[in-house]
């Protein structure tokens, strides 16, 4: 026997069966004449299979596991188009996102969060206002209102506010300044507001003579720095040409005194033959008179760089500073026996009785012999001195 039932545009064919093979059709006989009666207890006993039990317009070989498969929810994803993290403007994180509707079930639990924080920022603000208004005394009101960007809440202010919530436009902090200067601070900002393109141009002008004027500062200081070099540059080169100078002045001061001591020399009995290094030199010395100009004197002349002085009326400048600095100045301090030997060696050169040979080989104008003997005396003095301060 074969059940048909209709559910609208469904049609359903039930076939009972039994586990025993008997005819199962006393299972749907009808308890009442017009009617047929499905028990509860009567469904485990169908196999409903498809091909029995299908809809209409089904395939019949199409498995009956994938017909009763439970349906699988879709897992929604948060669409990038409402993430607040990622369009939100940074430091806002009390924005609402918008978009479809699943966005609003998304943050549902973070509007609830911002909802007591503004409650809270609410609360923080009002008690501020209230003990600023109640103070007695106007300068705590004062600095109290100049306090309030700390308690706004955040929907109250823009981004610009936040960002200078205790600076004013130069940079200081509002909650220090004094009454006089609040005011012109006030005025300032008003005067900027109403003359905004006037005042981005006057700051604009005021940031290139900024920039313009730590230029010129750079670029005097990079000259002060080059000059400084050159300068340094120029003392090295000339502390360099004095020490050239005082050497040639040294060469030419030895030389002198060795073809004045091969003249002396030519004279006396007991010069040996064997010395002709001077030969040429003795040949024109000896027909000549000696000048009292060159004589060699051991000091500069005006400076360390002048060979020899024209002493006619400067006998002051043999003293022991000079006298020292043109033997012995050149030298370091540990040369102590090459100063001595240097020392004794012009001790010899202007001794008293050494000196008067020379001195009666200088030519008798303007007092020359007086004057080359009182300087060789006054020499010899000098050095006597030093050798004992040396000793």
């Amino acid at each position: 026997m074969t059940l048909i039932l209709r559910c609208g545009r469904f049609k359903f064919n039930l076939r009972p069966s039994s586990s025993d093979g008997r005819d199962n059709a006393d299972l749907l006989r009808p308890t009442s004449p017009s009617s047929y009666s499905i028990t509860r207890n009567s469904l485990p006993k169908f196999n409903m299979v498809l091909g029995k039990l299908r809809m209409k317009n089904t395939e019949p070989n199409l498995n009956g596991a994938q017909s009763f498969k439970p349906h699988r929810r879709r897992h929604k994803t948060r669409s990038p188009s409402i993430d607040p993290e990622v369009f939100a403007p940074k430091g806002h994180p009390d924005g609402v996102p918008t978009g479809t509707p699943s966005a609003s079930h998304s943050f549902k639990g973070k509007q609830k969060d911002h909802g007591n924080d503004r409650c809270r920022e609410d609360d923080d603000f009002r008690l501020k206002l209230q003990d600023a208004l109640e103070a007695d005394n106007d300068d705590i009101r004062f600095e109290s209102l100049l306090q309030d960007d700390l308690y706004l809440p955040r929907r109250w202010q823009d981004h610009q506010s936040r960002a200078h919530a205790l600076g004013d436009l130069n940079g200081h902090r509002l909650g220090q300044l004094e009454s006089e200067e609040y005011e012109e601070y006030v005025r300032k900002r008003m005067w900027s507001r109403t003359h905004r393109t006037h005042y981005l141009y006057t700051k604009e002008q005021e940031e290139r003579q900024k920039i313009e004027h730590e230029k010129a500062q750079q670029a005097r200081k990079k000259q002060k720095l080059e000059a400084k070099k050159r300068a340094e540059q120029a003392a090295l080169k000339e502390s360099k040409r004095i020490l050239k100078e005082q050497q040639r002045c040294r060469n030419t001061y030895y030389q002198r005194w060795e073809i004045i001591n091969a003249i002396l020399l030519s004279n006396d009995s007991d010069h040996q033959p064997d010395q002709t290094e001077f030969k040429s030199a003795l040949d024109d010395a000896a027909r000549r008179i000696i000048d009292f100009e060159e004589i060699p004197w051991p000091v500069y002349s005006c400076g360390p760089d002048a060979c020899f002085p024209q002493l006619s009326s400067h006998i002051d400048q043999l003293n022991s500073s000079s006298i020292q600095q043109f033997l012995i100045g050149h030298l370091e301090a540990q040369d102590l026996a090459f100063k001595k030997k240097i020392l004794r060696t012009a001790l010899l050169s202007y001794h008293p009785d050494r000196f008067d040979r020379l001195v009666g080989k200088v030519k008798n104008t303007g007092q020359g012999p007086q004057k080359a003997k009182e300087w060789g005396l006054r020499v010899s003095q000098v050095l006597n001195e030093l050798n004992s301060t040396l000793s």
